[in-house]
C-alpha cells in the first residue's frame, strides 16, 4: 500500500497529471505563471532557486541529530518564537512589512512560524506567495530569525474533508506546495523547518471521531512519509515537521509507529484544554503532557508550534485555548524547558486568538507579555523557573492551592483600597509577624503584609503581575524572598538572585517613587557551615549587588539571629527557619533601625 501510494503521488506531481478538484492549481514542474506566459511552450524557462548569496547575515543551517535540533557547528538549538498571520491577511491589512519582523525580534524570539492557507495560496497564486516568502527570508535573516513554513490546513487530507473552506486542499496540491517550497529554498538556512500539515483530524469541530471521514495514524503516517520523501528529494537534509492526531496534539502512536524517515521532528499543539488531568496541579499536567506528547522528546526533536491561552472573558476566547488561573503558561514553559522542547506561540496578531498583541502598536496581551518576558530571558541566557511568573501549582500538607488563592484574593482586596505607606512582600517569614509585634512596630505606618507561606520568587512575581499592587503607592517596600527556592526546590543561588532581580524590576516599574528595602535571606539550620547556610550566604552576596540600584537598599541582618559561634538558638527559631516571638522581636529591632529614616 505504501509503495503504491508513493508511486501514485509522485507520478501525479512530476507528470503534471491531476485528478484534483477544478480549483486545484495546475502543476508545471515549479514554473511560475510569469514564466508560463512565454509566447511558445518551448520558451518556458525552468524555475529558479532562491539565491542565498544575497542574504546579509551568516546563519547556521539546522538539522536533526538524535533528539535535538543542532546547528552546523554541533550546538543544540532551541527554537522559541511566535506565529504570525498568513501573508495574504497581513498584506490585505497593510501589515506585511519588515517592522512586524523587527518587533518580533525585539521580543526575544529566534523563530517565526509562517502559516500559508490553501485558500490563500490558490487565490494569490504560487508566484505571489513565493515573493512574500522571499521577503520574509530577507527580513528574518537580517534579524537573526529562523522560519518555519506551515501548510495551514485543518482536517482529513485523505478524505478531503476539512474544518472550513480556507483549509480545503488535496494530497496533490499539498505535495506540489512542498515540491515548490523545498525546490526554491534548498540550502537556505533561514528556512529551517517545513511543517507538512498543520492539524490533522477526523473530528469536525467536536462532532465526533469520523465526522470528517476515518483517519488512522497508520494511514496518516504513510501520507506523511510520502510528503517527507518529496521534500527530501528537493531539499536533502532539511527538517520535516509532522503532527499527530487530535488537531496535532496527541503523539502517543509515535511510541510504536514513528515516521520511518530521517530528518523528522514532531509537532504538538499543546493548548490548555487539551490535557484533562483530574487534579489541577503542576505534576498532574506534567504527567498528562508527558504521556500524550512529551515522551517523544526523549528520542526525537519536538516543536510545540502552537501554544497560548486567553482568559474566558478575553478577546475571542474559545475552546481549547481558555485558561483562567494563570497556571498553564508557566507550567508548560517549565515542562518544555526541562525537556529541551522548542515552541512558537499563537498568535502575534490582533485578530487570530489567542492574540499576543492587542493593537498594531504591539501592546502585549497578558499572554504576550508573559511569553515576551520568557523569550527575552532565554535570549539573555537567564531563563529559569525562578524568573517565570507562576501561581502556586503544588499542593502542600500545610497549605492547599485553594488556600493560597484565598490569601492572594485577600491581598487584592487590600491593594484595591490603596492607602498603604509600608508594604511587606515575601513568604511565610514575612507572613508570620505576630500581631503584637506588628501592631507595635509597623501598623502605625499604614502597613500591609503580603507574605504568603511557601512562596518562591516566581510566585511573588506572579502575584505582582496579576493585581497585587492594585491602587497601591507605598513609600517603602520591604522585600525578603528566596529561601523556599532552596527548601522546596533545587534552584541555585544565581537562579534565585535572578528571580529576586525580576521582582525588583517589577516593583520599580509599578512604584516609581517607592524605596525598596531588600533584605538578605535569613540563616537556615541550627549549625554553621552546612550546605544550606552556604547557599544562603552565596545568594546574599549576589543580592547585595542590587543595593546599588536606584531606590534600592540591601541589608543582611542574618547575624542578629545567630550565636557567636554561628549556631542558632531554638529560642530564636524553634524550627531553625521561622522566627519565634523572641526572634520576631529581634527582627523588628533590626528593621526599625533601617526604616526609621525612611518613614514619616
Amino acid at each position: 500500500m505504501k509503495n503504491i501510494l508513493q508511486i501514485t503521488i509522485l507520478a501525479l506531481v512530476f507528470l503534471g497529471f491531476t485528478a484534483a478538484p477544478a480549483w486545484a492549481d495546475e502543476l508545471n514542474h515549479g514554473a511560475s505563471n510569469a514564466q508560463l506566459s512565454g509566447e511558445e511552450w518551448w520558451d518556458i524557462p525552468y524555475p529558479q532557486r532562491f539565491d542565498s548569496s544575497l542574504l546579509m547575515e551568516k546563519q547556521e543551517a539546522l538539522s536533526v541529530s538524535g533528539k535535538d535540533l543542532v546547528t552546523e557547528s554541533g550546538s543544540v538549538m532551541i527554537l522559541r518564537g511566535v506565529n504570525i498571520a498568513d501573508p495574504d491577511k497581513l498584506t490585505h491589512q497593510d501589515r506585511w512589512n519588515r517592522r512586524l519582523f523587527e518587533e518580533v525580534a525585539s521580543w526575544g524570539a529566534n523563530t517565526i512560524r509562517l502559516p500559508v492557507h490553501p485558500m490563500g495560496w490558490r487565490k494569490r497564486g504560487p508566484d505571489w506567495y513565493l515573493e512574500r516568502i522571499d521577503e520574509a527570508v530577507f527580513w528574518a535573516n537580517s534579524l537573526g530569525l529562523y522560519l518555519i513554513i506551515d501548510w495551514h490546513s485543518i482536517g482529513n487530507l485523505q478524505t478531503q474533508m476539512f474544518q472550513h473552506p480556507m483549509y480545503q486542499t488535496s494530497l496533490v496540491e499539498t505535495s506540489d506546495f512542498w515540491r515548490r517550497i523545498a525546490f526554491r529554498y534548498r540550502d537556505v538556512p533561514t528556512v529551517a523547518v517545513y511543517e507538512l500539515f498543520n492539524e490533522p483530524t477526523d473530528d469536525f469541530i467536536g462532532n465526533g471521531k469520523g465526522s470528517l471521514g476515518k483517519l488512522s495514524w497508520e494511514s496518516w503516517r504513510e501520507t506523511l512519509e510520502t510528503l517527507v520523501d518529496i521534500v527530501q528529494v528537493y531539499d536533502p537534509g532539511s527538517i520535516s515537521l509532522v503532527g499527530g492526531m487530535n488537531w496535532a496534539y496527541n503523539l502517543d502512536p509515535v511510541a510504536e509507529m514513528p515516521i520511518r524517515r530521517e530528518g523528522v521532528a514532531y509537532a504538538s499543539h499543546a493548548y490548555p484544554q487539551k490535557a484533562k488531568p483530574e487534579e489541577n496541579t503542576r505534576q498532574a499536567y506534567f504527567d498528562a503532557w508527558q504521556q500524550q506528547w512529551g515522551f517523544v522528546a526523549q528520542n526525537y526533536p519536538v516543536i510545540a508550534t502552537e501554544i497560548g491561552w486567553v482568559h474566558e472573558d478575553g478577546f475571542n476566547a474559545h475552546v481549547p485555548v481558555i485558561n483562567n488561573d494563570g497556571s498553564y503558561a508557566p507550567n508548560l514553559v517549565n515542562f518544555m524547558r526541562e525537556r529541551g522542547i522548542s515552541w512558537t506561540v499563537w498568535c502575534f496578531d490582533v485578530d487570530w486568538a489567542p492574540v499576543m498583541i492587542s493593537d498594531w502598536e504591539f501592546t502585549p496581551s497578558p499572554q504576550g507579555r508573559f511569553f515576551r518576558d520568557v523569550m527575552l530571558q532565554a535570549k539573555a541566557g537567564e531563563l529559569s523557573a525562578t524568573t517565570i511568573p507562576s501561581p502556586r501549582v503544588v499542593e502542600y500538607p500545610w497549605m492547599s492551592i485553594e488556600r493560597w488563592r484565598d490569601m492572594y484574593r485577600e491581598d487584592l482586596s487590600i491593594a484595591d483600597e490603596g492607602e498603604i505607606e509600608l508594604l511587606f512582600l515575601g513568604d511565610s517569614i514575612t507572613e508570620g509577624w505576630t500581631e503584637t509585634i506588628w501592631n507595635q512596630n509597623f501598623a502605625p505606618h499604614k502597613a500591609a503584609n503580603f507574605g504568603i507561606g511557601g512562596d518562591k520568587t516566581q510566585n511573588l512575581l506572579w502575584r505582582l503581575r496579576n493585581g497585587s499592587v492594585g491602587k497601591l503607592d507605598p513609600g517603602v517596600v520591604v522585600l525578603m524572598i528566596g529561601v523556599n527556592n532552596f527548601g522546596l526546590g533545587e534552584d541555585t543561588p544565581v537562579e534565585v538572585a535572578r528571580g529576586v532581580e525580576a521582582i525588583i524590576d517589577q516593583l520599580q516599574s509599578d512604584f516609581d517613587q517607592a524605596r525598596i528595602v531588600l533584605l538578605g535571606i535569613l540563616p537556615v539550620g541550627q549549625e554553621a557551615g552546612t550546605e544550606i547556610r552556604q547557599k544562603v550566604s552565596d545568594t546574599n552576596m549576589l543580592l547585595e549587588t542590587f543595593g546599588g540600584r536606584d531606590r534600592v537598599e540591601f541589608h543582611d541582618i542574618g547575624a542578629a539571629f545567630l550565636e557567636e559561634d554561628g549556631s542558632m538558638s531554638p529560642q530564636i527559631m524553634a524550627d531553625f527557619l521561622h522566627p519565634t516571638e523572641q526572634g520576631y522581636a529581634v527582627f523588628a529591632e533590626q528593621l526599625n533601625a533601617i526604616l526609621k529614616p525612611m518613614l514619616p
